[in-house]
């Protein structure tokens, strides 16, 4: 057997009698296989069944050039309009610090 169910009780449902079990579910979109394991896990005759799930959204703001973070404040420096204040400061020193390459 494979999936939540198997997963949930090591292919032994009896092990989760009079047991708290804690599932974890890296990636919830429908929150199907969470209740699928979940009712698996009670019918098992687990005592409790909680769970914890990463629920994946959408970064805001605009991507940085430099170091590819999502963030609000890409374009908030007006001298380096497609990257964050951090990457900012760091291409500003490295400016400083080559002339040379910035005249380019």
């Amino acid at each position: 057997d494979s999936g939540p169910t198997a997963a949930a009780a090591g292919s032994d449902p009896a092990q989760l009698a009079g047991k708290s079990v804690l599932l974890v579910d890296d990636a919830c979109m429908s929150g199907g296989t969470f209740r699928a394991a979940a009712a698996f896990c009670e019918e098992a005759g687990a005592r409790e069944v909680r769970g914890v799930a990463v629920v994946p959204s959408p970064a805001e703001g605009r991507k940085c050039a430099r170091s590819w973070r999502v963030s609000p404040s890409v374009g908030s420096d007006p001298d380096y309009p497609d990257v964050t204040p951090r990457d900012a400061r760091a291409l500003r020193e490295w400016d400083a610090a080559h002339p040379e390459a910035s005249a380019a």
